[in-house]
């Protein structure tokens, strides 16, 4: 139980707007316990296993006064009090509650409604009694992750691999299709190969024939547009 200030300052933030309770309790009542298991243990008794305190619960009992706005300066009558908090208990609505102390600074809550108690029997004539009793609120929405599973990867592309380009050069073998001459310049005697298997045995750059063809020994010079490397 809490005492409270003439300095201290109430609100609750609603859907409907923000509210300050114009005329501030005598006191709040707080209330909060820390449940408890109780296990017996051979050999040493019994033990307590604390657990998580429960919710706490805020309540006190004031009034709203037919002259709201002397105290909060707002326009706003014991009926717009009593609509609002009405709307927001059946609403199951979580509204935020500000209690500011001068020396204390402002503790903030989140909280739902659990009982409001208007009644017309204040001290002043259209003044509203009331009972209120808050209950905190936590969070327990599940916690969303975001998960990517290897399906959902992109997946690297592989890198071609370059296909290595058969070179004529000396010792290659290759297939022949064309004439063939006596020396690099087209001398004849010449002679027709035709998918002749062979190899390369002299290049002779510049040349009209620069590629001397043969097997053991030599064929003759060939254009290089009439061989075909063998890889």
């Amino acid at each position: 139980m809490q005492y409270v200030e003439t300095t201290t300052k109430i609100w609750l933030t609603m859907k409907s707007g923000l509210y300050q309770f114009p005329i501030n309790p005598a006191k709040l009542e707080l209330a909060r316990t820390a449940p408890q298991d109780t296990f017996d243990i051979i050999g040493l008794g019994q033990i307590t296993s604390p657990k998580m305190p429960n919710l706490r619960v805020i309540k006190w009992t004031s009034y709203f006064p037919q002259e709201m706005s002397a105290y909060t300066g707002a326009a706003q009558t014991p009926q717009d009090f009593v609509n609002a908090l009405n709307e927001a208990m059946e609403s199951k609505e979580v509204c935020t509650l500000t209690v500011r102390r001068k020396t204390g600074g402002d503790s903030v809550l989140n909280v739902v409604i659990t009982t409001f108690s208007p009644a017309d029997v204040g001290g002043t004539p259209n003044d509203v009694d009331y009972t209120i009793e808050f209950k905190e609120w936590r969070d327990y929405s599940p916690i969303v992750l975001d998960v990517t599973t290897d399906e959902a990867k992109p997946k690297a592309k592989k890198k071609k691999q370059r296909k290595t380009e058969p070179v004529i050069a000396v010792g290659a073998t290759v297939v022949a299709n064309g004439k063939y001459y006596y020396d690099s310049y087209g001398a004849k005697p010449y002679g027709t190969a035709n998918n002749l298997k062979t190899k390369v045995k002299r290049i002779v750059e510049g040349r009209a024939y620069p590629i001397l063809i043969g097997d053991k020994s030599p064929l003759g010079w060939i254009k290089q547009a009439d061989l075909q490397v063998k890889g």
